[in-house]
């Protein structure tokens, strides 16, 4: 009996190491697995196409199944709250722009605010490259390629004498044919800022003046000349 105990107790101590040694070895098992399943996720994550930032699609370049290499684009995304405006300037207005002048951007109908964030150094055909940065947020429903309208406030004269602008005037810059009746009479003028539409008169002229602004080639420099015909 005393063997027969004996047996029982050495027989009971190698099962519980067994027992310890099946847990311990499923346990591992577990642990691998847990490792594989992780490394699918990471391949599976490796798949998912995530952008740097918040935006909306513009673009799929890539067929769908189609191959792509490595580094090669797949689609473009817009960010809506970077867009930029990109305007053509006249030549002769590009050397009195300036980083962070203000602008005014016609978005359908709503003004919106802006300012110069960089002007292209090259001039091509006779214009210059900038371009205009929202201040704020910038309004709802802009798309990439829409075509605005933007003003850029280069100086502000409040007060001043304005005129039509014309070939005349800006050619001239120091006389122009004031109209007094059927009567055009050469007057000495200075003028100042010029606009695209519109030029300052600085002195030799008041309000109510009536100038000729267009082409005064065939007037020779004459001192006075007659006007035939109805006048507008």
């Amino acid at each position: 009996a005393n063997v027969a105990l004996a047996h029982a107790r050495v027989n009971l101590d190698l099962e519980k190491k067994g027992l310890e040694f099946e847990r311990r070895s499923t346990a591992l098992n577990l642990d691998r697995q847990k490792e594989v399943v992780r490394e699918l996720e990471r391949q599976i994550d490796a798949l998912t196409v995530k952008s740097p930032v918040d935006g909306v699609v513009g673009q799929v370049v890539v067929r769908q199944r189609g191959k792509v290499s490595t580094q090669n684009p797949i689609l473009t995304i817009v960010d809506l709250s970077a867009l930029e405006v990109e305007i053509q300037i006249p030549e002769s207005f590009a050397r009195e722009l300036a980083l962070g002048m203000p602008t005014e951007i016609d978005v359908r109908g709503t003004p919106a605010e802006g300012r110069v964030r960089s002007v292209s150094p090259q001039v091509v055909k006779g214009e210059v490259a900038a371009r205009i940065e929202f201040v704020g947020t910038p309004p709802e429903g802009l798309r990439q390629n829409q075509r605005l309208s933007a003003r850029i406030v280069i100086d502000e004269k409040p007060n001043v004498l304005l005129v039509t602008r014309g070939p005349s005037v800006v050619a001239n810059g120091r006389t122009a044919y004031f109209v007094d009746g059927h009567l055009a009479e050469r007057r000495p003028i200075q003028i100042g800022a010029a606009g695209l539409r519109e030029v300052e008169i600085i002195s030799g002229a008041q309000e109510g003046d009536r100038l000729v602004v267009s082409g005064t080639d065939t007037f020779k420099k004459a001192a006075r000349i007659r006007i035939a015909g109805d006048l507008p």
